[in-house]
């Protein structure tokens, strides 16, 4: 007996605009440093390339760091209330003011959380706007 074969076909998320974008520019960059150009112009276009894809490297490098922060705020938190929930039936649980306070700053943190990822998404469109304006005047150019 012939046994059916399982194909599994794997599902590969599609790049967003902005990574075929940076993709795009890193190409551009990668073959500049292969070539010699001496007109002035493209090398001025390519250098501004380099220092757009430096400033969006920067951006999310420091926006890691901050949600890094955020999440190690949140575990020290969450922590905090695990540690003032009864352990024995009480009557009156005379911490409920703590924990209380305790998911209130945990709101708060949620709602800095999302005012940083709107922070870091405004910025990178101005960064990818940048880009793809370079990018286009860089083919423009020619002499890719």
């Amino acid at each position: 007996m012939t046994g059916r074969r399982i194909r599994i076909i794997e599902h590969k998320p599609e790049k967003s605009f902005s990574e075929r974008l940076e993709d795009r520019a890193g190409t551009l960059l990668k073959s500049a440093r292969n070539r010699d150009t001496s007109d002035q112009v493209i090398r001025i276009v390519e250098r501004d390339l380099a220092l757009a894809m430096s400033h969006i490297r920067s951006v999310r490098r420091v926006h890691k760091q901050l949600r890094r922060d955020l999440t190690r705020a949140e575990c020290y938190i969450e922590t905090e209330i695990i540690q003032r929930e009864p352990r024995i039936p009480v009557y009156v649980d005379r911490r409920i003011a703590e924990r209380d306070m305790l998911r209130a700053r945990l709101l708060a943190i949620g709602q800095e959380r999302r005012r940083l990822a709107l922070m870091e998404a405004e910025k990178l469109q101005a960064l990818h706007d940048r880009l793809l304006m370079l990018i286009n005047r860089r083919t423009s150019l020619g002499d890719q």
